[in-house]
């Protein structure tokens, strides 16, 4: 498949406020060992409305460092920690962001997450609860 040498995982992801946050993201794992994946990725989400921003519409894009740990096959815990950019009609920002959660294994493929996400530029400052399903590539050189 095209996209295996290109991407360790592709996520969408909602956020628990009403699910009408929808957001797309990847991670590409850099470093494997043991029970710990070290690696980059980036979160794109899509524009919604926020009356705690003026009722502009907004969105926090987001490229991050993971961590990831394995506690046994089927469950790990997830640490995401980077920059991101705050768009809306009137404000265009950088600031930084902070996700941790956790993912279940339903089979050699597929994951499920849930976690706490929190974005921050200046004054703004959005915090969700968010689920996500989660399809893995493996590449060649993973095992």
């Amino acid at each position: 498949m095209l996209l295996c040498p290109l991407f360790s995982q592709v996520r969408l992801s909602f956020d628990h406020e009403d699910f009408s946050n929808i957001s797309i993201g990847y991670d590409k794992v850099l470093h494997k060992q043991d029970n710990i994946k070290l690696g980059i990725g980036a979160e794109y989400m899509f524009p919604r409305i926020s009356t705690n921003f003026s009722d502009d519409e907004f969105s926090f894009n987001s490229i991050y460092m993971f961590m990831r740990f394995a506690y046994e096959k089927k469950w790990s815990s997830y640490l995401r920690v980077g920059i991101n950019n705050f768009d809306s009609v009137s404000e265009n920002l950088d600031g930084m962001m902070i996700g941790f959660g956790g993912s279940y294994k339903l089979n050699d493929n597929w994951y499920i997450n849930s976690g706490y996400h929190l974005y921050s530029a200046d004054n703004y400052n959005y915090s969700s609860v968010v689920y996500s399903i989660s399809r893995y590539f493996k590449v060649s050189d993973e095992d």
